[in-house]
């Protein structure tokens, strides 16, 4: 799984640094359903529902995503700072200093910090928001039990049928689809209820080779439009057909290869997912000023790209760190109620 969220990391960082638009969006989905399944499973198997494993559990989902993000925060405000914003919106149309208390409160906190919001000192960090929504939704969704979950489901998936048939724009209103809580509740929903529910179906001779197949042809067909160009049409088959099915091989894949013994390269390239996911904006944007490179071409992508999981090394290494006080609180595993 650790190459798995590397790659997913990989694609992101591509949207950004490169042109290839389209596949960040999709990574991000695929992650959602990721958290939805662990956090699912850590809870039946180690945390509990319990008031003192609820409490565990959030100490632990903060301590993983906030250190890192403030040591990325803080390195995006010095860069910005020392660069000028002058060339940040060509970089990167959202990467900026707050330039409100508001905007300052829900930079550092991530509370209310959604995809519509423009000033975002570490764009992709609306996500993170949207993940913990749902890392504290998720305790009460299994404590409700499978009816709950399954309701849960249906009420995700008409959300985005409602945006598609409503929708009148080429990509059929993607970011109502995408950005915001709601959106992002059907990836949650599967990843919680593919772990929780006895979903026979999801598990199948062949069922790896098959997901990485269909993953490979869902990511494949954005990157040829990115390359080739495309229409308005092109565009909607983008925002909805293949969109749809990396998230049900994505869902398909992380059911079946969850289980799989990582190699320890394997284990390094999935913890350095988080912070490369974070700081491949800053990163790149500090060395496009250093070395006055053209943005979004093949080569400043691989250059940025390669200083990011430099940086995403080091920035590792304070993890490891924050993972000792994090052992400390992870309560020793217990057989799965479900």
């Amino acid at each position: 799984m650790g190459y798995f969220r590397f790659i997913l990391a990989a694609l992101v960082c591509s949207n950004h640094l490169w042109i290839i638009g389209g596949v960040g969006r999709y990574a991000v989905f695929s992650f959602y359903i990721l958290s939805g399944y662990l956090m699912t499973t850590v809870i039946c198997e180690r945390y509990g529902t319990s008031f003192d494993g609820i409490k565990r559990y959030a100490i632990n989902r903060i301590l993983r995503i906030y250190p890192i993000y403030f040591l990325v925060f803080f390195i995006a405000i010095l860069s910005i700072n020392f660069f000028g914003t002058k060339n940040t919106h060509v970089f990167d149309p959202n990467l900026s200093i707050p330039s409100t208390i508001k905007s300052w409160f829900m930079n550092i906190t991530l509370i209310g910090l959604d995809f519509n919001v423009q000033e975002r000192t570490i764009p992709p960090s609306w996500t993170l928001f949207v993940e913990l929504f749902f890392y504290a939704a998720i305790p009460f969704a299994i404590r409700l039990g499978s009816k709950f979950i399954t309701f849960w489901v249906i009420i995700s998936v008409i959300y985005h049928v409602y945006f598609l048939y409503t929708a009148t724009d080429a990509g059929l209103d993607w970011n109502s689809r995408y950005g915001t809580i709601f959106a992002g509740s059907l990836g949650f929903s599967l990843g919680c209820a593919a772990r929780f529910l006895p979903v026979g179906g999801l598990r199948f001779k062949g069922a790896v080779v098959t997901s990485i197949l269909g993953l490979v042809f869902s990511y494949a067909v954005p990157t040829y439009f990115m390359l080739s160009g495309y229409t308005d049409k092109e565009w909607r088959y983008i925002s909805t057909y293949t969109f749809y099915l990396s998230i049900a091989f994505s869902l398909l894949f992380i059911a079946n290869s969850i289980n799989i013994k990582q190699s320890p390269f394997g284990r390094l390239l999935g913890e350095l997912s988080y912070p490369l996911y974070l700081v491949h904006i800053p990163a790149g944007f500090v060395l496009v000023n250093i070395l006055n490179l053209q943005p979004r071409t093949y080569y400043t992508f691989a250059l940025c790209f390669a200083f990011s999981v430099a940086i995403s090394l080091s920035l590792h290494l304070i993890d490891r760190k924050i993972n000792k006080i994090r052992d400390k609180v992870r309560p020793i595993a217990k057989k799965s109620p479900v």
